[in-house]
Protein backbone atom coordinates (compact mmCIF):
# COMPACT_ATOMS: atom_id res chain seq x y z
CA UNK A 1 0.00 0.00 0.00
CA UNK A 2 1.53 3.36 -0.97
CA UNK A 3 2.15 6.00 1.71
CA UNK A 4 -0.17 9.02 1.32
CA UNK A 5 2.24 11.47 2.98
CA UNK A 6 4.68 11.30 0.09
CA UNK A 7 4.47 14.05 -2.59
CA UNK A 8 4.41 11.53 -5.42
CA UNK A 9 1.26 9.91 -3.98
CA UNK A 10 -0.88 13.10 -4.31
CA UNK A 11 -3.63 13.20 -6.92
CA UNK A 12 -2.45 14.86 -10.14
CA UNK A 13 -4.50 18.11 -9.59
CA UNK A 14 -2.96 18.73 -6.15
CA UNK A 15 0.33 20.43 -5.64
CA UNK A 16 2.42 20.45 -2.50
CA UNK A 17 2.02 23.54 -0.31
CA UNK A 18 4.76 26.11 -0.31
CA UNK A 19 6.83 26.19 2.88
CA UNK A 20 4.93 28.13 5.60
CA UNK A 21 1.63 28.19 3.64
CA UNK A 22 -0.36 26.23 6.26
CA UNK A 23 0.98 28.45 9.06
CA UNK A 24 0.07 31.59 7.06
CA UNK A 25 -3.49 30.31 6.46
CA UNK A 26 -3.88 29.41 10.15
CA UNK A 27 -2.74 32.88 11.19
CA UNK A 28 -5.18 34.45 8.72
CA UNK A 29 -8.10 32.38 10.05
CA UNK A 30 -7.24 33.22 13.67
CA UNK A 31 -7.16 36.91 12.72
CA UNK A 32 -10.62 36.65 11.16
CA UNK A 33 -11.95 34.88 14.23
CA UNK A 34 -10.53 37.61 16.50
CA UNK A 35 -12.01 40.38 14.33
CA UNK A 36 -15.44 38.72 14.41
CA UNK A 37 -15.30 38.41 18.20
CA UNK A 38 -14.32 42.08 18.54
CA UNK A 39 -17.10 43.16 16.17
CA UNK A 40 -19.70 41.13 18.06
CA UNK A 41 -18.62 42.63 21.38
CA UNK A 42 -18.56 46.14 19.91
CA UNK A 43 -21.98 45.72 18.30
CA UNK A 44 -23.44 44.55 21.62
CA UNK A 45 -21.90 47.47 23.48
CA UNK A 46 -23.02 50.00 20.88
CA UNK A 47 -26.53 48.52 20.86
CA UNK A 48 -26.76 48.75 24.64
CA UNK A 49 -25.46 52.33 24.60
CA UNK A 50 -27.99 53.36 21.96
CA UNK A 51 -30.81 51.72 23.88
CA UNK A 52 -29.76 53.46 27.10
CA UNK A 53 -29.36 56.76 25.28
CA UNK A 54 -32.81 56.46 23.73
CA UNK A 55 -34.32 55.66 27.11
CA UNK A 56 -32.48 58.60 28.67
CA UNK A 57 -33.72 60.96 25.93
CA UNK A 58 -37.28 59.71 26.28
CA UNK A 59 -37.12 60.09 30.05
CA UNK A 60 -35.66 63.58 29.75
CA UNK A 61 -38.37 64.57 27.30
CA UNK A 62 -41.09 63.24 29.61
CA UNK A 63 -39.71 65.24 32.54
CA UNK A 64 -39.25 68.46 30.59
CA UNK A 65 -40.44 71.66 32.22
CA UNK A 66 -42.53 73.83 29.94
CA UNK A 67 -42.54 77.59 30.35
CA UNK A 68 -45.81 79.13 29.20
CA UNK A 69 -47.22 82.37 30.54
CA UNK A 70 -43.93 83.00 32.33
CA UNK A 71 -44.51 80.03 34.66
CA UNK A 72 -42.92 76.58 34.70
CA UNK A 73 -44.87 73.39 35.25
CA UNK A 74 -43.51 73.12 38.80
CA UNK A 75 -44.73 76.65 39.67
CA UNK A 76 -48.16 75.93 38.23
CA UNK A 77 -48.37 72.61 40.10
CA UNK A 78 -47.58 74.35 43.40
CA UNK A 79 -50.53 76.72 42.86
CA UNK A 80 -52.87 74.11 41.33
CA UNK A 81 -55.12 73.60 44.34
CA UNK A 82 -55.42 77.36 44.91
CA UNK A 83 -56.20 77.90 41.22
CA UNK A 84 -58.98 75.30 41.20
CA UNK A 85 -60.38 76.72 44.46
CA UNK A 86 -60.34 80.23 42.94
CA UNK A 87 -58.12 81.79 45.62
CA UNK A 88 -55.22 82.85 43.36
CA UNK A 89 -54.88 86.64 42.75
CA UNK A 90 -56.03 87.75 39.27
CA UNK A 91 -52.71 88.55 37.52
CA UNK A 92 -51.32 85.16 38.54
CA UNK A 93 -54.61 83.43 37.70
CA UNK A 94 -54.40 84.68 34.09
CA UNK A 95 -50.79 83.47 33.77
CA UNK A 96 -51.72 80.04 35.16
CA UNK A 97 -54.69 79.84 32.78
CA UNK A 98 -52.40 80.67 29.84
CA UNK A 99 -49.88 78.04 30.92
CA UNK A 100 -52.55 75.35 31.37
CA UNK A 101 -54.14 76.19 28.00
CA UNK A 102 -50.83 75.75 26.14
CA UNK A 103 -48.99 73.07 28.15
CA UNK A 104 -49.43 69.45 27.02
CA UNK A 105 -48.27 68.24 30.41
CA UNK A 106 -50.35 70.43 32.73
CA UNK A 107 -53.63 70.61 30.79
CA UNK A 108 -54.71 67.00 31.49
CA UNK A 109 -53.76 67.32 35.16
CA UNK A 110 -55.83 70.45 35.63
CA UNK A 111 -58.80 68.89 33.82
CA UNK A 112 -58.70 66.02 36.30
CA UNK A 113 -58.39 68.42 39.24
CA UNK A 114 -61.40 70.43 38.06
CA UNK A 115 -63.51 67.28 37.53
CA UNK A 116 -62.76 66.14 41.09
CA UNK A 117 -63.44 69.70 42.14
Amino acid sequence: MPRTDQPDSLPPEWEPCAPGEVARLGKRLRGRKTRRAVLRATAGTVGAALAAGGFWLALGRAEREHDYGGLTCAEVARRGAEYVAGTVPEPLRARIAEHVARCPRCAPLFEQMQRRG
